[in-house]
């Protein structure tokens, strides 16, 4: 990851499901989640779902560089898409099939 990258999507202009390039530390395309909180935890954590690629490819998640001081690890910068509304933002293997087409579209 980049931590230089100063230009990039804040935590709160993230839109969920919206697939992004993204400065991370395993991938490079993200979708955006958001984990609700148990209440009075605060705000909702912003994160991000995409193939990694290390020690095999799966499915993994980061948060947002805004998320965390300590783990935050992704900066968002540019919205590609959203979602198609067929494939679910969750960790399943029709998530993993799309992020891999995506992923050798950009290759």
């Amino acid at each position: 990851m980049n931590q230089s990258t100063d230009n990039y999507i804040k935590m709160e202009d993230c839109v969920p499901r919206g697939v992004y390039r993204v400065d991370g530390r395993n991938f490079s395309v993200g979708v955006c989640v958001v984990k609700p909180t148990s209440p009075g935890a605060g705000k909702p954590e912003t994160g991000f779902i995409g193939l990694r690629y290390k020690f095999g490819l799966r499915i993994d998640t980061e948060l947002h560089w805004d998320a965390d001081e300590h783990y935050g690890t992704v900066k968002p910068l540019e919205l590609l898409h959203m979602l198609p509304d067929d494939i679910e933002a969750s960790e399943n293997r029709a998530l993993f099939d799309y992020l891999e087409q995506l992923h050798k579209n950009h290759e």
